[in-house]
């Protein structure tokens, strides 16, 4: 029988400010004797808060046919998964089409970005969601997309 040595580091992002990390777990694994070797296996999850930014001004009256700007913006700017991967479920009433992002928006944090134009009145919302994208063996990242609404008059 061989042991192995298994690393569990948790990592957890509260904010685009705020910044928080667990002492890593580590913990022995006895496998077979076939095993021929030991190893250190390190997995991490990473939870990154996200944030949506308009064109609106604050307080500002929505109209039906107005070109509304939303980009999902993080402090991560390292590996992000492509936009489409943050596109939301397009709910009744609204026009929603992915916008291209430069590279200097991927550096500046922004995930996708989106025209929207409201086709009817009423509240439009953009459920919350967590979504997972799993980088290498050893990382998944966790995104908590904050809800999104709009009243259209």
């Amino acid at each position: 029988m061989r042991t192995n040595i298994i690393t569990f580091i948790f990592i957890v992002l509260l904010s685009p400010a705020v910044f928080s990390q667990n002492y890593p777990l580590v913990t022995p694994v006895i496998n077979p004797a076939s095993e021929a070797e030991n190893r250190t296996r390190i997995l991490a999850d990473v939870t990154l808060s996200t944030f949506w930014q308009s064109s609106l001004q604050p307080g500002a009256p929505v109209s039906i046919g107005q070109r509304i700007i939303l980009t999902l913006n993080s402090s991560w700017n390292n590996q992000q998964p492509p936009a489409s991967f943050f596109m939301p479920e397009v709910p009744q009433g609204l026009i929603l089409s992915m916008q291209p992002i430069t590279e200097e928006d991927r550096e500046n944090g922004i995930l996708i970005k989106l025209l929207l134009i409201p086709l009817s009145a009423g509240e439009i919302i953009l459920p919350s969601r967590t979504l997972t994208h799993r980088g290498t063996v050893q990382s998944n990242t966790l995104f908590a997309v904050p809800a999104f609404s709009l009243r259209v008059n």
